[in-house]
């Protein structure tokens, strides 16, 4: 896929996450990335989670930012497992 969406992706912040390096395409055809999150933990995470804000930085970011629970609003925690 050169000169596509995947190599386009590389380089730029969503939430947190800095995109480093496209890692693969799954069966289900979703494109995962390598991420790393402010803190400089890194984690593989599906394009459409950090596109659609549904993971904007690691786990240990967001248990420090909102707790375990969350952030109270009724919202999901923001991180890739």
């Amino acid at each position: 896929m050169t000169g596509s969406m995947t190599d386009q992706m590389v380089g730029k912040k969503f939430g947190e996450w800095l995109v480093v390096a496209h890692v693969k395409i799954d069966t289900n055809g979703n494109r995962k990335y390598l991420v790393r999150c402010s803190c400089g933990n890194e984690r593989t995470v599906q394009s459409y989670a950090f596109i659609h804000g549904h993971s904007t930085r690691c786990r240990s970011c967001a248990r420090t930012t909102h707790g375990e629970s969350g952030g109270g609003n009724g919202q999901s925690l923001t991180y890739a497992s």
